[in-house]
């Protein structure tokens, strides 16, 4: 019973991830969070010195 239930939760979800990954490909969407990932500086080279804020003796 509860295997059952768990085969169609997953066929279930599998549905709904490939929907919804078909529809953030066929819409615009796509194109403005690739923007925002480029603009929070997630996706940059520019490499800082790490900040040591643990004061060691």
């Amino acid at each position: 019973m509860f295997e059952r239930i768990l085969h169609k939760l997953i066929v279930i979800h599998f549905i709904i991830l490939i929907l919804v990954q078909g529809f953030f490909i066929t819409t615009p969407v796509m194109k403005s969070l690739n923007k925002i990932y480029l603009y929070e500086g997630v996706f940059s080279d520019h490499h800082e010195n790490k900040l040591d804020v643990l004061k060691r003796r």
